[in-house]
């Protein structure tokens, strides 16, 4: 296919030289799972062992933002759900420096900014 083609065929919404959102489905997606998009995590739930035993999702839809023009995301009423879960699994990239040295000797350790985490609420088991 020619370059020239090859834009004609690009999604509107994503012009070129944006990235095209086109779904990619692999072998690893077809083994017997369903996927879904555009659900936030609102609640992780533990039983009186303090291991997850279910979540609490919404799904979110995107608008555009009238005063700024940026793409934003929204719960959708009624659409709140608590599914069984066992296993939580966080891919949260660079969370700080590293806890031996001075942020070990400070007591620092397990300490968050955020009002509505409690560090070291949950169990972890290997």
């Amino acid at each position: 296919m020619r370059w020239s083609s090859c834009r004609s065929h690009r999604p509107a919404h994503t012009p070129w030289p944006n990235r095209p959102v086109i779904l990619r489905t692999s072998s690893s997606h077809e083994e017997g799972c369903r996927p879904e998009w555009s659900i936030l995590s609102n609640e992780f739930l533990r039983d009186d062992k303090g291991h997850v035993r279910a979540v609490k999702t919404v799904r979110i839809d995107s608008h555009s933002d009238e005063a700024s023009g940026r793409q934003k995301f929204r719960e959708v009423p009624g659409s709140e759900q608590e599914r069984p879960w066992q296993l939580t699994l966080l891919a949260m990239g660079f969370v700080g420096p590293e806890k031996q040295g001075p942020i070990a000797d400070l007591g620092l350790m397990g300490q968050t900014t955020l009002p509505s985490v409690s560090a070291g609420e949950f169990a972890v088991h290997a």
